[in-house]
C-alpha cells in the first residue's frame, strides 16, 4: 500500500489477476465493503468489452439511483429498468430526479415495468481537464455564496448554494466517464488521468460539504448566531476561495512552487479556524461549531488537491 496524498492510499493489483480478468490501465475495478471490514474487488467493463456491453439493466430497490449512477460511470449507453411489478411513481420520480443529473442522458421509453435511458454524451468530444476546470470554478464560486449565506446567515443565500451543487455533482459525473473513455484510448497518460480522478474527487467532496453547511443555515435559522461572529466565520470561509483556486491551478499547471505556498497558506487556515473553534461565540453553539468543522474539512481537502500536484512530465 502507498500514500496519495495526505489521506488517501493506493494499492497495487497482480499483474496476473489483471491479465486473467482482460484488465487494461485505466479499466474499472470495483470495490464493496464486506460485513467484516475486508474489500472485495471485483472487475469492472474492461475496455474491450465496453465496446460491446453497452446495455445494463437493473431491478428496482433502495439503491436504484446509485445503480443507475454506476452504469452511467461505467460507460454504458442504455441502461434499462425493469420491474416484475408496475413501477411506482416514486420509483419513477428516483430515475427522472438521477436522469437530470447525468450530462447526455434522458428517457427514451416509458412503460408500466420498463424505463429505457439513453446516454447520448459523446465523450470522445469532452476534454476532461476542460471539465475538472470547469467544476472548480463552480465550488470556487458556490464557496463564495456560502460564505455570503454565513454572512448574512442568509436561508435564501443558502438555498442557492444547494441548487449549484446539482451543476458540480453533473460535472463530476461527466468528468469520471470521460477519464475511463480516455483511458482506453490512451489520449491522456493514465497517471495524469488517475491524478486527475483524485482531484475531481476532492472538489466533489468540497460541493458535499458545502451543501451541509447551507442545510445547517436553512434548517436551523432562528435563533440568528452574534454578528460578530458571522463575520468571523465568513471571513475564514471567504479565504477559502483563494487556495481553492490556488491549490487547483498548481495541480493543473505542475507548479510545485506554488503548491507548497498554497499548502503553507490553507495550513495557516487550518490554525485559525481551530483558535475559531474554541472562542464562546462558536463554542457554545452547535450550528456554528459544525460550520467551523466543515470549513476545516474543506480545507483538508484543498491541502489533498495541492499536494498531488507533480513536476511537469
Amino acid at each position: 500500500m502507498t500514500s496519495v496524498g495526505r489521506r488517501s492510499f493506493a494499492v497495487v493489483l497482480p499483474k496476473e489477476w489483471a491479465k486473467s480478468n482482460s484488465l487494461e490501465p485505466g479499466d474499472p475495478v470495483l470495490i464493496e465493503v464486506q460485513s467484516d471490514g475486508s474489500l472485495l474487488l471485483r472487475p469492472g467493463i474492461s475496455g474491450q468489452r465496453a465496446a460491446v456491453q453497452t446495455t445494463k439493466v437493473i431491478g428496482v430497490g433502495a439503491t436504484l439511483r446509485r445503480e443507475i449512477t454506476a452504469a452511467y460511470l461505467a460507460g454504458y449507453d442504455r441502461i434499462v429498468l425493469r420491474s416484475e411489478e408496475p413501477l411506482s411513481s416514486t420509483d419513477r420520480e428516483v430515475v427522472r430526479r438521477t436522469v437530470r443529473g447525468l450530462t447526455g442522458a434522458e428517457v427514451v421509453s416509458e412503460s408500466n415495468n420498463e424505463i429505457e435511458i439513453q446516454v447520448l454524451l459523446d465523450t470522445s468530444a469532452v476534454e476532461p481537464e476542460k471539465v475538472a476546470s470547469r467544476q472548480n470554478a463552480l465550488v470556487a464560486n458556490n464557496i463564495e455564496i456560502v460564505a455570503e449565506a454565513i454572512a448574512e446567515w442568509s436561508a435564501d443565500r443558502a438555498r442557492v448554494a444547494i441548487m449549484m451543487d446539482e451543476e458540480i455533482d453533473r460535472h463530476y459525473f461527466t468528468l469520471v466517464r470521460a477519464i475511463r473513455a480516455y483511458a482506453r484510448s490512451g489520449r491522456l497518460p493514465t497517471v495524469r488521468l488517475l491524478d486527475l480522478r483524485l482531484v475531481a474527487k476532492f472538489v466533489e467532496d468540497i460541493g458535499d460539504r458545502l451543501v451541509r453547511i447551507s442545510e445547517l443555515i436553512v434548517s436551523n435559522a432562528l435563533p440568528k448566531p452574534s454578528p460578530d461572529v458571522l463575520r468571523d466565520v465568513s471571513e475564514r470561509a471567504r479565504q477559502l476561495v483563494s487556495t481553492q483556486n490556488r491549490a487547483f491551478a498548481s495541480f493543473m499547471g505542475y507548479q510545485v512552487q506554488m503548491a507548497e505556498e498554497v499548502i503553507a497558506e490553507i495550513s495557516a487556515i487550518i490554525r485559525s479556524l481551530a483558535e475559531l473553534e474554541v472562542t464562546p461565540g462558536v463554542q457554545g453553539d452547535q450550528r456554528l461549531l459544525a460550520i467551523v468543522n466543515e470549513l476545516r474539512r474543506i480545507a483538508e481537502d484543498q491541502i489533498d488537491i495541492a499536494d498531488i500536484t507533480a513536476p511537469a512530465p
